[in-house]
């Protein structure tokens, strides 16, 4: 009998030794990270239909054609688009987010040109960047890792920084390439600063008389986003040159 229960220990122990060892293999190859964003992507990532409030304007191959490589442009490039937006009062977009960094100065009438644009259209949200890394930090006698340390910060040069809303445009792209999480906000030598998302729906909202809640985040504070669309599924087919060269009709952006 005695023999009996020490064989039936021996192999349990053993068989829970293998599940970890088997478990422990799994989580270090990966995949129950994959099999977890596989589930979550089922159940929280629905197409679903717009209702056209958000209008993507984008710099296609029409806007390389027309006005050069991109990285030839001038700041007075987005000025003059910026400009445009400006140009019919009745159909004024509510926000504007610019998906683009301008850090630092460069030809002093471009970087006026381009921050008179933005202080004259209104609600205009520029990006920022932070260099985020881990490095380890001691507190109270003890050791531990931040994951989510900032070693350098870029933002919008000063005279743009003054007449437009800032928002952190870093990514934090899973290990198969997909934008699942996203700070809602990062924290330069202790300044909180909002999404670029996140400050343009504020935006919009103090505009069109909505009300958001921020979603709930991590400790990092980092959020799930859920998205209504495959990459690429938010493109309404307006180019950047039309914008430019006037061949917008601008009543699309008006507030809804």
């Amino acid at each position: 009998m005695n023999l009996f229960k020490n064989k039936t220990v021996k192999q349990i122990i053993c068989s829970f030794l293998a599940a970890a060892l088997v478990t422990l293999i799994i989580a270090v190859a990966g995949v129950l990270n994959r099999v977890d964003s596989m589930a979550q992507d089922a159940w929280y990532q629905n197409p679903k239909a717009l209702d056209g409030s958000i209008i993507v304007i984008g710099i296609d191959n029409k806007s390389l054609d027309e006005l050069g490589p991109y990285n030839s442009w001038g700041r007075d490039v987005m000025a003059a688009a910026l400009e445009r937006l400006a140009e019919d009062p009745e159909n004024r977009p509510a926000v504007v987010a610019v998906d683009t960094l301008y850090i630092g100065e460069t030809t002093p009438a471009d970087d006026e040109r381009l921050a008179k644009a933005a202080e004259r259209l209104g609600n205009v949200v520029t990006a920022s960047f932070a260099q985020i890394g881990t490095k380890p930090v001691y507190e109270d006698g003890h050791l531990r890792y931040d994951y989510n340390a900032i070693f350098s910060y870029d933002e919008p040069y000063e005279a743009l920084k003054k007449v437009a809303t800032v928002g952190h445009i870093n990514a934090m792209y899973d290990t198969d390439g997909i934008l699942r999480h996203s700070h809602l906000y990062i924290e330069p030598d202790g300044v909180r600063v909002g999404s670029m998302a996140y400050e343009t729906a504020k935006l919009y909202a103090r505009e069109t008389g909505l009300i958001i809640t921020e979603p709930p985040t991590n400790a990092q504070g980092a959020f799930y986003v859920s998205y209504s669309a495959l990459p690429g599924g938010f493109s309404d087919g307006y180019s950047f040159a039309d914008l430019v060269n006037g061949r917008m009709n601008l009543r699309i952006m008006r507030a809804k």
